[in-house]
């Protein structure tokens, strides 16, 4: 991602996680990448097939469409 981040107009990150760690994965892609996303999303595991995660993911998908 670093050799293309001068082409990259908008980023929008997710991560699905098993543990913790999630946050510090997408601050490091925000680092690589050089840009402050748009949109960010973190789901976990037991969150998986449950509203919450149908709630996180419209969520996400309404603030990259509105970006």
């Amino acid at each position: 991602m670093s050799q293309q981040r001068a082409s990259l107009e908008r980023v929008a990150f997710f991560c699905t996680q098993g543990g913790i760690g999630g946050k510090w994965v997408l601050q490091n892609m925000a680092t690589v990448c050089g840009q402050r996303p748009i949109a960010r999303m973190i789901i976990s595991e037991s969150q998986l097939n449950t509203l919450v995660a149908e709630e996180k993911i419209a969520q996400f998908v309404s603030q990259i469409s509105m970006s």
